[in-house]
């Protein structure tokens, strides 16, 4: 087949699918904004071999957040996820494990949204950040810190070892030579969003909300062409075995290139497509703001069924496009369905005028007219408002100062509020913390007047000037916690080994409980265990698992005397388990509801590898926000001991971690604090430490 048509549709993500990359023709990895990371297997199921299942969740985020994105990498053997996201964390799982495990890793460092990821293997990783900052990691520690750029990083590349690509919302790319810049690009007008290194390893391209996509030289940093098509944002790239270019955008579009030329466009009914993906079969998956991911193919073999190729075009025939985003529609001068039979070029649309007076939108594509939906009516004015020369769907009058005369707010049905929005703070010097705001304020007054029926993403959310950053690490203000879930098969393995048990019909309630995520029925569950097992490691964590939904009437009659017993074992694995709990109970509620426990904490073994990095990661979370002289002294002291009983010999993370705890003590102004990291040296000194200690010396 000369064109791509739908393979396959991949169900299983709840909200927008932000990065897609293949492992294998057979296996996919995906990340979502409901805040999933999964794996998807390409089912062997005889003459249907199209179907994928997508039900190992790999990793999900205990705080819910957006997760966007992630990169795929083999290090020592072992196949490694990277994912980063809302959380400002970089967690680092195994290919085959799932979410009812810890990640092996995680990156601290971003103090914003981790948006991009590039790796290698052996385990060479680049970050990129709404803090704009990229980041260099090595074998799980911070290598390089790229500052330099203006505005958040929205890609990053790994082009050799101590080489790296960057490209931002300051309308720049910057090429790295480990930690220094050494050539900056420019040439776009506007954010650039993605970046693509071509297979010579001389050139790259980019493409940027200007709607264009450039190809670059490296070396000399001349921009070779100009690729023009795109309706509006272009948000990601892919390449084709044979040098074709495949790029996504906010014009519900994939778009194929060859030497520049538009050759096939694929809309779709939803309409931000935010990723595609090419497979080592040529195969492109694609991700949108619909949830799905769709497969697309030349391969007669792997083609979908004509029903469900019908279904997909249906559907993308049956979306509706806002007249008023049609720019220059007349609907005087609309042709006739005469119109379509006069060829037309790969990608241009066309409208046209039925009997009934209905306007529908065509586009070319594969050697026809293809409908893409219906140009329905909108509720702005018929009547243009002129403003500073230009014609205007509304101009409004927002009081912004009491006293002071009203500033002029221009609004076109066509255009994205978040970029109105932006762009009116901008001019008008006013916080961009007001966006939301603005947004608001034109959806409310324009009776949400959008394209088709979807509400307004935020794909321009990065233009927001970065706030100037005094320190680079401290404060942290995201807090970590253990998040493996609860494994049912255990539960029935030890539950035959009680002497009181559930019965068959209660496990099935449990089973289920889990399943629906019922967290009223499962901590009555657990208080059965509690009360009545002998193995008390279970009983711990299944407390772990459910510490955001602990009854507050019981966290002090129960949970803190069962935490206790936990602290004060000979159990070394049950101490742990029950520091688990405390690091995931600080995640909701105040330091001082713990307090009872904190004198219990100076007797651990400080000694031991587990001890050290839970109670480090514990510390971290009751650090955060904390102001009580009192209680920080304690965590002064508790930090202090787990950093000076090493001798130097401690695991970094575990320093890091302890570190990062006493920056933000001393940050929220406890003097001890302060004079510990004034007069200590440390004996770490690696990048990331070296970033920290020159926060230290600012705080």
């Amino acid at each position: 087949m000369d064109q791509f048509v739908l393979s396959a549709t991949l169900k299983g993500h709840e909200q927008d699918v932000r990065s897609i990359k293949p492992v294998s023709d057979d296996m996919l990895v995906s990340c979502s904004r409901d805040s999933t990371v999964r794996v998807w297997n390409k089912l062997q199921n005889g003459d249907n071999i199209n179907q994928w299942d997508g039900s190992v969740i790999n990793y999900q985020s205990a705080t819910h957040k957006f997760i966007n994105s992630l990169t795929c990498f083999v290090k020592d053997k072992e196949n490694f996820i990277a994912s980063g996201g809302n959380e400002k964390l970089i967690n680092v799982t195994s290919l085959f494990g799932t979410s009812s495990i810890d990640p092996k890793y995680v990156l601290i460092g971003h103090t914003n949204n981790v948006c991009s990821l590039d790796s290698i293997d052996e385990g060479l990783i680049i970050s990129g950040s709404w803090d704009a900052t990229a980041k260099v990691w090595d074998d799980f520690k911070l290598k390089y810190d790229l500052i330099g750029h203006e505005n958040s990083v929205w890609d990053v590349k790994i082009i050799g070892t101590d080489l790296f690509l960057t490209c931002s919302a300051d309308k720049t790319i910057k090429l790295w030579n480990q930690d220094k810049v050494v050539k900056t690009y420019k040439s776009h007008t506007d954010v650039v969003r993605s970046l693509l290194v071509l297979p010579d390893g001389e050139t790259f391209a980019s493409c940027s909300n200007d709607g264009t996509i450039k190809i670059w030289n490296i070396s000399s940093g001349e921009c070779l062409q100009t690729y023009n098509g795109h309706e509006s944002f272009v948000y990601c790239l892919g390449i084709l075995s044979n040098g074709d270019l495949v790029s996504s955008g906010e014009d519900r579009s994939v778009r194929i290139w060859r030497n520049g030329k538009c050759i096939q466009v694929i809309r779709f009914a939803c309409i931000s497509i935010w990723t595609v993906a090419v497979q080592n079969n040529d195969d492109i998956a694609v991700g949108g703001s619909d949830g799905l991911i769709r497969i697309f193919t030349k391969s007669k073999i792997r083609a979908a069924s004509e029903k469900d190729q019908e279904f997909f075009l249906k559907e993308v025939e049956n979306s509706s496009i806002n007249e008023k985003s049609m720019d220059g529609l007349n609907k005087e001068k609309i042709p006739g369905k005469e119109a379509l039979e006069n060829s037309g070029e790969e990608g241009k649309t066309i409208m046209i005028k039925l009997p009934t007076g209905l306007v529908e939108a065509y586009q070319w594509s594969g050697g026809k007219w293809i409908k893409i939906g219906d140009v329905v009516g909108a509720s702005g004015n018929d009547k243009k408002q002129e403003y500073n020369g230009k014609n205007w769907d509304y101009v409004f009058d927002v009081d912004v100062k009491e006293g002071e005369p009203p500033l002029k707010l221009a609004f076109n049905a066509n255009e994205n509020p978040y970029v109105v929005a932006a762009n009116f703070l901008e001019k008008n010097d006013l916080p961009q913390s007001y966006t939301e705001e603005v947004v608001r304020f034109i959806m409310n007054n324009t009776q949400g007047v959008t394209l088709g029926e979807s509400a307004a993403a935020n794909p321009y959310a990065d233009r927001n000037p970065v706030e100037s950053i005094k320190l680079n690490v401290i404060p942290q203000t995201s807090k970590l916690s253990f998040e493996k879930l609860i494994d049912f098969k255990n539960i029935e393995k030890i539950n035959s080994t009680e002497p009181k048990k559930y019965t068959e019909e209660q496990l099935n309630g449990l089973k289920e409980s889990l399943n629906t995520k019922n967290y009223e029925n499962l901590f009555k569950m657990w208080e059965f265990m509690f009360q009545n097992y002998n193995n008390k490691i279970i009983v711990y964590d299944f407390l772990r698992a459910l510490a955001n939904s602990i009854p507050q009437y019981k966290l002090k009659t129960e949970i803190l005397p069962f935490l206790g017993d936990g602290l004060k074992s000979e159990n070394l694995n049950i101490q742990n388990l029950a520091l688990k709990v405390m690091t995931n109970i600080a995640k909701y509620i105040p330091p001082n509801q713990l307090a009872t426990l904190f004198p219990l904490l100076r007797t651990l073994k400080f000694d031991n590898s587990k001890i050290a990095l839970t109670l480090a990661t514990l510390l971290y979370n009751l650090s955060i926000g904390s102001y009580n002289d009192e209680h920080s002294s304690i965590f002064l002291e508790l930090l202090t001991k787990l950093i000076d009983s090493s001798k130097g010999s401690l695991d970094s993370e575990v320093g890091y971690r302890s570190l990062i705890a006493i920056g933000n003590l001393a940050y929220y102004g406890n003097l001890a604090s302060k004079k510990y990291l004034k007069d200590k040296t440390f004996v770490w000194n690696t990048n990331r430490f070296t970033t920290l200690y020159n926060d230290f010396e600012r705080i």
